[in-house]
């Protein structure tokens, strides 16, 4: 390794570590009083569940100096850890609280929305991964697009389409699973969009915007579609298959479908 990402890794190492510590103290330590741990489930899988999704893609679509080699597969897990908690750690500025809404109020519908959320931000760190590429610095700018992306999405559709205040404060399942649809279906397609071999800088945002595109349109469309599913459900009975599941299938079809449409990085 050279001495940029001896650096790098050690960085990641550690950062990854602290913010994870930090996560699972703050989620375990609120009492059993305040939420099971059952409704408490999808934060505490989702870091393992995305950290396991890392190594599949890094070890069968990572350059081949990567996939074979355990240091850097190290070495990138590490830096996909650090990537993912950081991301994690700034989901309540989007509105989503892990501590807040799952741990101290047992809104399991803020679990599924956070689990949803980094399971697409996994998918976006994970895209900068996939062909061949120089270093280190190239799967941050790739993923990097991809990641910010995401999150002025997120922001956008929460500013404008009160999905997560919703989730949150009105406690809609239904409204959970819809947001959580929308996440992973923005990861499969802003993911999909920075795979590839690099080529140049230049190439890679040209191509970013060629295959990512169809993110915005989908997030026009949920602005206006969660302000009338939210008004159509009653907030005692709500019909999650109809306001909640079919919305989001709908999405992660449309994701699957343009990602198809395009074939093979």
């Amino acid at each position: 390794m050279s001495g940029d990402e001896v650096i790098v890794f050690g960085f990641c190492g550690v950062a990854g570590l602290i913010l994870w510590g930090r996560w699972y103290f703050f989620v375990f330590s609120v009492s059993p009083l305040a939420s099971s741990h059952a409704k408490r489930l999808p934060i505490y899988a989702a870091p393992p569940l995305c950290a396991g999704i890392t190594y599949l893609v890094l070890r069968f679509f990572a350059s081949a100096d990567v996939r074979n080699d355990p240091v850097y597969l190290l070495f990138y897990l590490a830096m996909g850890s650090a990537w993912l908690g950081a991301a994690a750690t700034a989901l309540p500025l989007v509105g989503l609280s892990a501590r807040d809404d799952v741990a101290e109020r047992g809104n399991p519908a803020a679990g599924t929305a956070i689990a949803g959320a980094m399971l697409g931000l996994t998918l976006c760190f994970v895209g900068g991964n996939i062909g061949n590429g120089p270093g280190w610095w190239v799967v941050a700018f790739s993923s990097g697009l991809a990641t910010g992306l995401w999150a002025i999405l997120a922001a956008t559709v929460e500013q404008f389409g009160r999905s997560n205040e919703t989730v949150t404060v009105e406690r809609s399942t239904a409204a959970g699973v819809r947001a959580a649809g929308l996440y992973v279906a923005w990861g499969v397609i802003l993911g999909r969009s920075v795979a590839g071999d690099w080529h140049s800088a230049g190439q890679t945002v040209a191509d970013f915007a060629r295959l990512g595109w169809p993110c915005a349109p989908m997030a026009l469309v949920a602005i206006p579609a969660n302000r009338l599913l939210d008004r159509s459900t009653n907030p005692g009975r709500p019909r999650i298959a109809l306001t909640g599941l079919l919305p989001g299938i709908a999405y992660l079809a449309a994701a699957a479908w343009h990602v198809a449409t395009i074939g093979r990085w």
